[in-house]
């Protein structure tokens, strides 16, 4: 009988600290962005650049870097709907808005980059606007970038989608990987900047790479500090 209780108390256990538990995204961010905002925003008040960027590489590093992102379901503008936990492979997700303008050097590096890497990689720009004016301004954008929308204005908007606007703003661009884990997040995506320069394209390609050859060297979602970054309490 005494055998009997350890073998239940040891499974009672496993059910209630269940290993390796998943950290999600929204989560992280959740309990964190009002803190890092009003930090960031008061190193903005005083013109101080190099603290806003610390601050942010703090966060990404300590709290945000290989958590999970929970299955969003994305409506496509040409019909139907995406699954994120249905790709197969890596995917980056660009949020932008209807509202601003788009430069066609923009447009021509996001659809070369789609080709280069069509069958590693799905590219989703996620627009936050309406559907009609989503489908016009995407139509510039070949076959192999994936375009969805999010109307904020009806009503069962999901929560999970509303976050990756309002954590970081737009545009920005979420590089995550085969297992679902951020593994990168360009606040500006400064890949298709208009101060376009070789340091950018170098840290595109380092994240696509890691995308692709770097899958086992993530950790589980479980965050780790980073030995060269200190870490900010948010």
């Amino acid at each position: 009988m005494k055998t009997l209780g350890t073998i239940l108390a040891f499974f009672l256990a496993l059910y209630v600290f269940p290993q390796d538990q998943k950290i999600f995204f929204h989560e992280a961010i959740s309990t964190r962005i009002f803190k890092y905002n009003d930090k960031v925003d008061s190193a903005i008040s005083r013109h101080d650049d190099v603290r806003a960027d610390f601050l942010f590489d703090s966060l990404f590093t300590n709290y945000i870097k290989d958590t999970y992102v929970k299955n969003l379901k994305l409506n496509k503008v040409n019909g139907g709907s995406l699954e994120t936990d249905k790709l197969k492979v890596p995917f980056i997700l660009i949020t932008k808005s209807t509202s601003f303008n788009q430069n066609h050097e923009e447009i021509e590096l996001i659809n070369d980059i789609a080709n280069r890497y069509r069958n590693q990689i799905k590219f989703i720009i996620l627009y936050y606007g309406d559907k009609k004016s989503s489908a016009k301004i995407s139509r510039p954008f070949n076959s192999q970038v994936i375009i969805a929308y999010s109307d904020e204005r009806e009503n069962n908007d999901d929560y999970l989608i509303a976050t990756y606007k309002h954590s970081f703003g737009v545009p920005a661009c979420f590089f995550v990987s085969a297992t679902k884990q951020i593994t990168y997040i360009d606040r500006a995506f400064t890949m298709v900047s208009k101060n376009l320069d070789i340091n950018s394209l170098e840290t595109t390609n380092k994240q696509l790479a890691l995308l692709l050859f770097k899958e086992d060297n993530l950790h589980d979602g479980i965050i780790t500090d980073s030995p060269n970054l200190d870490k900010t309490d948010f």
